[in-house]
């Protein structure tokens, strides 16, 4: 088992740790990440599609470079500009199953 991510808010008044694998890590290029993130996409550690899970933002984490997308969600909404891994799975919308593996 790898070490938990640890991560927290900005101000730093909440902190958080997990001590598991997350079971999926996506960026999103819906318009409500967009907008949340005032960037072309979000990037998450399971994600707000899947309201059973709680959600991380890959920022919050203390160490984000620990943070590797498997998938893209949404590129119906991406943008141009907006420069991905090429290499990822992506997904005009959210997919009807997920291969969290």
């Amino acid at each position: 088992m790898s070490k938990p991510d640890t991560g927290g808010c900005a101000c730093g008044a909440v902190r958080y740790e997990i001590p598991g694998e997350p079971l999926a890590m996506a960026d999103c290029q819906c318009r409500d990440c967009q907008r949340k993130s005032g960037t072309g996409h979000g990037s998450y550690l399971t994600s707000a599609a899947m309201p059973d899970f709680f959600t991380i933002h890959a920022a919050s984490l203390d160490d984000p470079g620990r943070y590797q997308p498997r998938m893209v969600f949404y590129t119906v909404s991406g943008h141009a500009w907006d420069k991905l891994d090429p290499a990822l799975p992506k997904f005009d919308r959210l997919p009807s199953k997920l291969d969290l593996g």
